[in-house]
C-alpha cells in the first residue's frame, strides 16, 4: 500500500515549519529550554513509568465520551443497511489515525527518548482530532 498523500503533507508541513525551526536556532533553544525546565526530570529510576501512568491515567476521563461514542457507533453498524466503513480505504484509515493518535505518540516518545515528564495539561491539544470533552 502507497499513499502518496502523507509524504506531500510531511514535505508540506517541514516547508511552513522551517522559519520556525530556524528561529529555534537563532534564539539558542529558548523554547524548548522552557518546555525542558517545566517537564522537569524523573527522579528515580522508576518515575518515567510513573509519569506516564498519571499522564495515560489523567487522560482517560477526557477520552471517556469519544470512546462512549465509539462504542455506540460500533454496535450500530452491526445492524446498518448502510456501510460507510467501505467507502474508506487503508490511506484513509491510516491518515486519520495519524491524525487522532501521532500528536499523543509522539509526545510520549519525546519524554521517554529525553528523559522529561509529561504534564497532563500538556494533553488536551493533543486531542483536538477525537472530539473529546475538552
Amino acid at each position: 500500500m502507497h499513499c502518496p498523500g502523507p509524504y506531500l503533507a510531511v514535505r508540506v508541513a517541514t516547508l511552513i515549519f522551517l522559519p520556525h525551526a530556524l528561529w529555534i536556532v537563532a534564539s539558542d533553544f529558548i523554547s524548548l529550554h522552557y518546555v525542558a525546565q517545566r517537564a522537569g526530570s524523573y527522579a528515580t529510576s522508576g518515575g518515567e513509568l510513573a509519569s506516564l501512568e498519571r499522564f495515560v491515567g489523567a487522560q482517560a476521563p477526557a477520552l471517556l465520551p469519544a470512546a462512549l461514542l465509539l462504542g455506540s457507533l460500533l454496535r450500530r453498524r452491526a445492524s446498518a443497511r448502510f456501510d460507510a466503513g467501505a467507502l474508506i480505504g487503508p490511506c484513509d484509515r491510516s491518515y486519520l489515525a495519524m491524525l487522532a493518535f501521532g500528536p499523543c505518540a509522539t509526545a510520549i516518545v519525546l519524554a521517554v527518548a529525553t528523559g522529561h515528564g509529561l504534564r497532563s495539561m500538556w494533553g488536551g491539544p493533543l486531542w483536538c482530532f477525537i472530539g473529546s470533552s475538552r
